[in-house]
């Protein structure tokens, strides 16, 4: 179950609900100072501890970027700007995060826009294009008992 909090976290970081572009920029920065140099827990260390992410909430105007980058399982760095070299892309818009970040339960609704391509999580190397497709098997398991 774990094995999404990864995503579900960088999701949750860039909530969006009803700010304006620099209160989102606020906000990461607020995440930033509450992150960095936090240790991610097995098997998400294991599987996301060394990845350079880039996030883009897709609003009707525009699009808003920020990045997490991992590093020997531990966060490093969080920004609102796109890491070059990225190993991973998430893709949402501010209703499925706001719908996440205000659920009682984050994890299956989490998992509906998961599957509903309401969040898009796209790899770039051949190792994490495995890891993402072992996840979304596990994903699939999950969501019969959530």
């Amino acid at each position: 179950m774990k094995l999404f909090l990864f995503f579900l976290f960088i999701i949750m970081i860039t909530s969006a609900t009803a700010l304006s572009e620099e209160e989102f920029h606020a906000k990461v920065l607020e995440q930033k100072e509450d992150s960095v140099g936090k240790t991610l827990r097995a098997p998400v260390s294991f599987m996301f501890g060394n990845e350079r992410t880039n996030i883009v909430i897709e609003t009707i105007s525009d699009e808003w970027k920020a990045n997490v980058i991992t590093e020997n399982g531990k966060i490093i760095d969080v920004g609102f700007d796109h890491v070059d070299d990225a190993t991973i892309l998430v893709t949402s818009n501010p209703e499925t995060v706001d719908a996440i970040d205000e659920a009682e339960d984050p994890l299956p609704v989490f998992l509906d826009a998961l599957n509903s391509n309401e969040i898009s999580v796209e790899a770039f190397t051949t190792s994490n294009k495995i890891k993402l497709a072992v996840a979304k098997s596990a994903t699939a398991v999950m969501s019969w008992f959530v």
